[in-house]
């Protein structure tokens, strides 16, 4: 899916494109082709070089993130972060990994290795 895609598929459901361009500049956000925000609570960082998703969850002064390496799976994976994008939070964060997990690899990144 090219980069102008997946930009006009989330922001039909409410995300605002971001500029990649002022991402801080550090190893986590490096190939982003495209970046999203939901609510001031979630960002999606699109690496379609290297086949995956990073998916920043925000709250409580903390934050968390998804690297999903979606393969082909990208249409599921982009259908099942939109049906829980209201429920996606720190609080969920364990048990939509467990579901991501359950359509395509997923890890859970120390964003602080990443800075």
């Amino acid at each position: 899916m090219k980069p102008a895609e997946m930009v006009t598929r989330l922001t039909a459901r409410g995300w605002v494109e971001e500029s990649v361009a002022d991402l801080p500049k550090n190893r986590l956000n490096a190939g982003a082709k495209a970046c999203l925000s939901y609510k001031g609570r979630l960002s999606l960082r699109y690496h379609p070089d290297n086949g995956y998703i990073r998916l920043m969850i925000y709250g409580h002064g903390d934050e968390r993130c998804f690297q999903i390496d979606y393969e082909d799976r990208l249409e599921p994976v982009l259908e099942h972060i939109l049906s829980v994008q209201e429920d996606l939070s720190l609080d969920t964060y364990l048990s939509q990994y467990l579901a991501i997990q359950a359509i395509c690899p997923v890890s859970i990144l120390m964003v602080e290795q990443f800075l």
